[in-house]
């Protein structure tokens, strides 16, 4: 994937007068009402009642082990670890919510790992157990299965999971981040997974005894093995993320179970949109490479925010570069196009805000 710059492209603002959007079906929050969600074992949809400024709050599933599974034999799981933050929504926007599931426990052959990307382990036999990881919880602008990269690259806030736990009590075992998973030997962190996890996925450990790896932004990883009875310790816990919030915090090992959510309204906002911003003016993108534009909101009190998720990207060019979901170009040619970004925000008027901008991308071998 290409180099982000550092650059700033500044756009002016246009108004235009349209129709009042209808009326949202749903829950009408006020300001301190929140919805809560719960395990599932697949995707929530939730739509913003109205514009303002929300407060999303997730937190990741524990491992399979010894506190939650019974085996004496078995050690401790790493809990799954809480992300919150803040982001501005227009009434009528969607985001999705994928709440973790606790690792599964096995005392002879497969343990599941958690949904939403808890790593898989395995028991050679009960005095060798095996724990899954916790699946992370995470909200997101694209829909689609827990693993579809399109949908995990539009996570805008996650909560780790926790590491199963490994096959001997005492094992070392890995919380989820926190936005680095802790005490294991495999955790994850912002750049990376740990050993054997990826995007999203913690580590399996095969027909290994033990534990697998957390889910997270990245996951916790895991010792893998394809011999029975290859003892692999705890997993790792997998880390968080905040990057589509502000004002955001993490914690550590605070969650026991299934994983939770909730989104919580807290207030309105005076504050009009000024300008965009993108992290790239001119990109060089090689034949069969991508690189991705992040396009920031700026407010009249200061105030920013990612619209990447909800802005609009076109290529001047179809036959040079592709455009995609969240902001992703694909060189396909060489050549050179202009990608045009335009994001639109309703406000209490009744009219729209229009702001435009624009970045230079050239492809080559």
């Amino acid at each position: 994937m290409g180099v982000l710059k550092n650059l700033k492209g500044i756009a002016k603002v246009a108004m235009t007068t349209i129709l009042a959007l209808p009326l949202i079906p749903g829950l009408v929050n006020a300001e301190g009402t929140s919805t809560d969600f719960g395990y599932t074992g697949g995707y929530q949809q939730w739509t913003a009642p109205q514009t303002g400024r929300y407060q999303l709050e997730v937190w990741g599933a524990q491992g399979g082990g010894s506190d939650n599974c019974g085996n004496p034999y078995q050690g401790a799981a790493g809990r799954g670890g809480s992300a919150q933050g803040e982001v501005y929504l227009n009434a009528g926007e969607t985001l999705y919510i994928y709440v973790g599931g606790q690792g599964g426990c096995s005392s002879n052959g497969l343990a599941q790992g958690g949904w939403n990307g808890g790593g898989s382990a395995y028991a050679s036999q009960p005095e060798e157990p095996g724990g899954g990881g916790g699946g992370a919880t995470d909200i997101r602008r694209i829909n689609g299965s827990w693993d579809d990269y399109s949908s995990l690259n539009s996570r805008i806030i996650v909560a780790g999971g926790g590491g199963g736990g490994g096959e001997d009590t005492g094992d070392q075992y890995g919380d989820g981040g926190g936005l680095e998973g802790s005490n294991g030997w495999y955790p994850a962190n912002q750049f990376s997974a740990g050993d054997g996890g990826g995007f999203g996925f913690g580590g399996s450990t095969g027909y290994g005894d033990g534990g697998g790896g957390g889910g997270g932004w990245y996951g916790g990883g895991a010792t893998y093995n394809d011999q029975i009875g290859w003892d692999s310790q705890g997993g790792g816990g997998g880390s968080a993320y905040l990057g589509g919030v502000t004002n955001g915090s993490t914690q550590t090992g605070v969650n026991s179970g299934n994983g939770y959510a909730r989104i919580a309204y807290i207030g309105d906002t005076n504050a009009t949109l000024t300008s965009i911003s993108v992290n790239q003016r001119s990109v060089y993108l090689p034949v069969n490479n991508q690189n991705q534009i992040i396009v920031t909101a700026h407010y009249s009190d200061g105030s920013s925010r990612d619209i990447t998720g909800i802005a609009a990207f076109k290529s001047s060019n179809t036959y040079v570069v592709s455009t995609g979901s969240n902001g992703w170009l694909t060189g396909l040619n060489p050549g050179q196009s202009d990608v045009s970004i335009t994001y639109k925000e309703k406000i209490s008027t009744g009219k729209t805000l229009t702001v435009t901008s624009r970045v230079k991308v050239t492809v080559g071998y």
